[in-house]
This record gives structure tokens, sequence and C-alpha cells, in this order.
């Protein structure tokens, strides 16, 4: 059917308002109030395309702005995940469709008409997010349509969307859902690898205005055993400890690395599973003890002892019987080579 301009802002305005009324109800999960959104002598996916046509031939931002602007579809595509079958989802599905539709579409005419802005989402269409999206473009972090360059790290992303977002002061709900939008990656769950200082000091230096170092240094940093293992090495060291037993059979590498401030891995603590903190002890002061001289506070941060969680007291007075006892103990010859080759490696 053809449109006239008002029948295309009120075909929009319909759509506008079944989809939220549906979005809203389907996470009540009543049918009769579903029943209620939906309007049974509208064929919506029929009203998207006339939208589209005339949309097509008046190019008007006045209308395909408020495309961008419907309803998200994902609570609907979720109660349809559920309801598969039958009549009223497959009304259900018209209007989660014909939204999807005119949303890509408004986006699309969006970038045809933003001209120097068509390779940026809407809400980085203006000169100040272009020109930080260019430095690290110029910088080779991007490529010219501002999509990741081959090579470079999740993590060199998140600090190049924690530095746009803090000096154009966005709010916390914008924080990263356009980032994400951007790159086609939920960036912000990355982990930052503290050891990886080179590629993080260029991101450093492409944004003077923010003291990045002091924004993504995290709350637990402190807990981290500071370490001269690079990862090959730490790699070593995990399989020998985990070959021993000293940790459970679902314990991982990146788990490891993630108390020595290495990796993807959120950081969360171990569990050693020995006979109890001796061996424990003595591993952490052969292997990272002369860089953390507060080595017995770490432990407490980074490991439980057979599931439960250790104390600096229990630690302090075992330390020492530990090494006064040192020629008994039959895991030091065992952690002493496994240490000795990984500092080999």
């Amino acid at each position: 059917m053809e449109l006239t301009r008002q029948d295309a802002a009120f075909g929009i305005a319909v759509i506008n308002r079944t989809s939220k009324l549906l979005a809203s109800a389907v996470r009540l999960g009543k049918e009769g109030v579903i029943r209620e959104a939906l309007d049974e002598e509208i064929s919506y996916s029929q009203l998207a395309n006339s939208i589209i046509a005339y949309v097509e031939e008046d190019p008007d931002p006045l209308l395909f702005e408020q495309l961008m602007m419907l309803a998200n579809t994902e609570p609907i595509r979720d109660y349809l995940s559920i309801h598969r079958t039958g009549l009223l989802a497959a009304r259900i599905r018209e209007v989660a469709d014909a939204t999807d539709k005119l949303v890509a579409f408004g986006n699309e005419m969006f970038r045809k008409g933003s001209g120097e802005y068509g390779n940026l989402v809407p809400f980085f269409a203006n000169p100040q997010a272009k020109e930080l999206f260019d430095r690290a473009v110029n910088a080779g972090l991007l490529k010219k349509d501002y999509q990741p360059a081959p090579g470079v790290a999740r993590f060199q992303l998140k600090l190049i969307a924690i530095a746009i977002h803090t000096i154009l002061d966005y709010s916390y709900r914008d924080k990263w859902c356009h980032f994400a939008e951007q790159w086609g990656d939920d960036v912000h769950r990355a982990m930052i690898p503290f050891t990886k200082g080179v590629p993080i000091n260029q991101i450093v230096r492409l944004y003077p205005e923010v003291a990045l170092w002091d924004k993504v240094i995290p709350e637990n940093e402190g807990k981290f055993f500071k370490t001269d293992f690079s990862e090959a090495q730490a790699k070593f060291l995990f399989t020998g400890l985990m070959r021993k037993g000293y940790f459970g059979h679902h314990t991982s590498f990146d788990s490891f690395l993630s108390i020595l401030g290495m990796g993807q891995a959120a950081f969360t603590p171990l569990n050693w599973i020995d006979r109890g903190y001796n061996s424990l002890i003595y591993f952490i002061k052969e292997a990272f003890g002369e860089m953390n001289p507060d080595y017995l506070l770490r432990i407490c941060d980074c490991f439980t002892c057979n599931g439960k969680q250790i104390t600096h007291s229990s630690l302090k007075t075992r330390s020492s019987y530990v090494y006064r006892n040192k020629d008994k103990w039959d895991f030091v010859p065992v952690i002493d080579n496994i240490i000795d080759k990984a500092r080999k490696k």
C-alpha cells in the first residue's frame, strides 16, 4: 500500500507503540495482556514495507531517526524462544521482525546521510567522538571504518573505550553498550593484563587527557603476586603443580594467571588441596617471596586451602615452623624441582 507522509508518520507511531507494549507484556507472560497489545486488523510486515518504501522516496531524518528509536525486541525474542508455535506466536514474531527490519533500515539511512560519520554508530556520529576514534585509526589500532585492525587485542579496545567515554563524560548507562554496537564485541569483559605495558602505554599516549593508568588499575591489584616469571614459565609452573595434585582438576591456567596479574580471566582465589598450609607456604615463598615481602597476606587473598579461607595469623605461626623443619617435608624436593624447571624454560 502507498502511504502519504502523514500515513508514514502514523504507521511509525503504531509500530513504536505496539512493539513497546508487547515488549512490556511478554515480561509479564500473561496471554491476555499480550493479545491486547496486538491489533488484529494490522499487517505489521506490510506496514513496515510501506514505511520503508515511503522513506526511501522521502529520506527525511525526522522520519528515519524515529525508526532508530523503536523498541528493543530482545525480550520479545526471549519469549518466542519458549513459545515458538501457534497463531499468537506468529503474530508476535511478525511484530518483532517488522520492528527489527525498520530499525536496521533507519540505521542504514542514517549512515547514508551522515557522510563522514557513516562508519560510526549514531551515538558516536559527532565531531568530538570522531576525533577520538580517529586517533586510534591514525595509530593503526582501528581501520578506516573504525573497526578493530588485525592483531589488536580486546583489552586495547577496552582501553580505547575507557578513554573515550571518560573524555566525553558519558553516563554509566552509555558506558559500554555503544562500543559493543560499534565493534560487535562486549569489550568491557576483557581483562587488562598489566604485564603488557607497551601496548597499554601506546593507548595511554593517545589520550593524554585521561589518567588512564589510574582508571584501569583494578581494586584487587594489591592482591596479585609480583613475579618475574614469563607467561610461558608460569604455564610450566602451573602444569607441574597440577600434575602433582596441588590444585583441583577444574582449576584453569587462566585462573592461575589471574593471581599473577596476567591473562584475561577475572581475579579469583585458587583452592590448594594438599594436606595443609605447609606446602603452600613453601611454594609461594620459594616462587614469589623475593618480590613479595608481604607474601603471607597475598596467600590469604589468592588462595583457599581445601575449600576453607586462610587467615594471616595461622600462616604467620606456621611459616617459621615450615622452614625450621625443611628437611623433613617430602614436598620440598618436588616443589623445588617444579620451580627450577619453570625458571629454565
